[in-house]
């Protein structure tokens, strides 16, 4: 990749994406709204990419399909249960002392998702 030449400007000038190296799986877990949303945006870049000019023509047609808002979403993410390996690392960082505000920071969900997996009582030893 070092002897590839970018048109646009040098290549320390742009940070470079790393995507995850299963991204079919990773796409499994994006609920409808999000993954129609990526599908559209990705459409877009193609097109730009594509296109001699650079510039991308704006759908505005019937073929383009609406995107969906997110109050007509029928999967809501409180409906889709938490990995039972984020349930037990978010139990141990709040046994550990860190504050449910700080759990959500760092795992980057939601502070109520946090809370609700916290009012759960915890499974008792057999």
């Amino acid at each position: 990749m070092a002897d590839h030449q970018d048109p646009e400007g040098s290549a320390a000038a742009k940070p470079r994406i790393a995507l995850p190296k299963n991204i079919a799986q990773t796409l499994k877990y994006l609920d409808d709204i999000d993954l129609e949303t990526l599908r559209l945006s990705v459409e877009t870049e193609v097109q730009r990419r594509r296109s001699p000019t650079g510039a991308v023509t704006e759908q505005k047609g019937d073929d383009a399909p609406p995107i969906p808002s997110a109050k007509k979403s029928k999967v809501r993410r409180s409906d889709v249960p938490v990995p039972a390996g984020k349930v037990s690392l978010i139990k141990a960082s709040a046994k550990s002392g860190l504050k449910p505000t700080a759990i959500a920071r760092t795992l980057r969900i939601s502070l109520a998702e946090v809370n609700r997996v916290l009012a759960v009582p915890a499974k008792p030893k057999r």
